[in-house]
């Protein structure tokens, strides 16, 4: 969208823009086809979600397309996920009791504290690669960082769910402690990797507006 980035960038330094900027995220097929002009068809349908997005919004992130009614894939948990469209739902847990849950946070502590630290060449590939796919939206800010809280990752990230990371947090303190803390520290590599200030206008949003300097 024209002038999204300066309208971001003006709210955060306190600055009042010409408007509001419209940040959303959009899951709805009238919508998006109004504002593309054509037709989600299962051709290209990520060139018409963007070009919606490019028409609607100032900011957005995690872009989706619609998924044909029975696609599967499984999470990084290992549950079977079925989508139907925009919606998607768990349709067979890989760790249907607490203690196969149990036995698969073990593992996945081992393989997030062996994760290894983002390299210089690793985060100038993602600089890249933002830039490259920020251009295809014409002026909306695709914001690339969205961290994710460690108990909201545990919980949905990997499906564990609320009921099983309760009776978990319960029976087993200390594994679930280094769990949250494994999967908080994989976030801040991540973020040390995908986050470029020059990049994100709210990077440069620290300026102070004339008015806050007397």
């Amino acid at each position: 969208m024209h002038d999204a980035r300066q309208r971001i960038e003006q709210a955060f330094a306190g600055i009042r823009p010409d408007r509001t900027p419209i940040y959303d995220l959009i899951c709805n097929d009238a919508v998006i086809e109004h504002f593309a002009g054509r037709q989600l068809d299962a051709g290209d349908d990520e060139a018409v979600v963007i070009a919606a997005l490019s028409h609607l919004l100032d900011g957005t992130r995690d872009m989706t397309t619609p998924k044909a009614p029975g696609t599967t894939w499984r999470d990084k948990a290992g549950n079977l996920i079925e989508a139907q469209r925009w919606t998607s739902w768990v349709k067979q847990p890989a760790h249907p009791g607490e203690d196969e849950w149990a036995e698969f946070i073990k593992k996945d502590i081992a393989r997030l504290e062996s994760e290894p630290e983002p390299t210089p060449a690793g985060i100038e590939a993602e600089r890249a690669r933002q830039r490259q796919w920020s251009a295809h939206f014409h002026g909306t800010v695709y914001i690339h960082t969205t961290p994710s809280v460690s108990i909201n990752e545990a919980m949905f990230g990997y499906h564990c769910g609320l009921d099983h990371f309760t009776y978990l947090r319960h029976d087993h303190p200390e594994l679930v402690r280094r769990w949250i803390e494994a999967i908080e520290q994989s976030e801040l590599r991540r973020i040390r990797r995908v986050a470029h200030a020059d990049l994100s206008p709210l990077g440069s949003s620290t300026r102070t507006s004339p008015s806050r300097t007397r």
